[in-house]
């Protein structure tokens, strides 16, 4: 399989779950002009770089925990032949990603660090995830960023003749929430 599409399930999940961290009894909705964005960022060792962005997210909670749950056979990065070769040959049927983060820990907060539990490829690991937010117009601004390691969820090293993928990605979101 491509290395673009192995990186692409790791960091759009987590890339769009960050954010969701900060949303203490909000609920995603929304508009045409603050639609949910998540980018990932990966290198690759030749130069240049790879990215993939999806807007498909859910955002639910119980009493101790939101839980963010990204439907990763909606990434998008750009390519139809790279979108395809990320469903059949990587995903293979493994299309949701799930980050848990406990209420407690960011509940009215402006901003801060965070742990969450993100599970990918059937593996579940702890993140550390910086988030901020900021009211807007009626609306609470959240944004996130981490940076994960995709070999921890057990993929091997992505290379491609001689051409590799850093096993660090960046991942930044942004989403728009609004009060329940």
């Amino acid at each position: 399989m491509n290395l673009k599409n192995r990186i692409v399930a790791l960091v759009t999940a987590t890339a769009i779950a960050v954010p969701a961290l900060a949303l203490a009894k909000h609920s995603m909705k929304a508009d045409k002009d603050h639609v949910p964005t998540a980018t990932f960022v990966a290198k690759l060792n030749a130069g240049g770089e790879i990215e993939g962005k999806t807007a498909d997210v859910t955002v639910s909670d119980d009493d101790n925990n939101f839980v963010v749950k990204v439907d990763m056979a909606r990434v998008n990065t750009g390519m139809k032949l790279r979108n395809e070769h990320f469903q059949t040959k990587f995903l293979k049927g493994k299309n949701t990603a799930t980050l848990t983060v406990k209420k407690a820990d960011i509940k009215g907060k402006k901003s801060g660090k965070v742990t969450g539990k993100l599970k990918l490829n059937d593996k579940e690991r702890d993140v550390s995830i910086n988030f901020t937010t900021k009211d807007d117009g009626g609306r609470l601004k959240v944004n996130g960023d981490t940076k994960i390691k995709y070999t921890d969820f057990g993929w091997e090293k992505m290379c491609y003749l001689g051409v590799c993928v850093d096993e660090g990605v960046d991942v930044k979101a942004e989403l728009y929430v609004t009060a329940d």
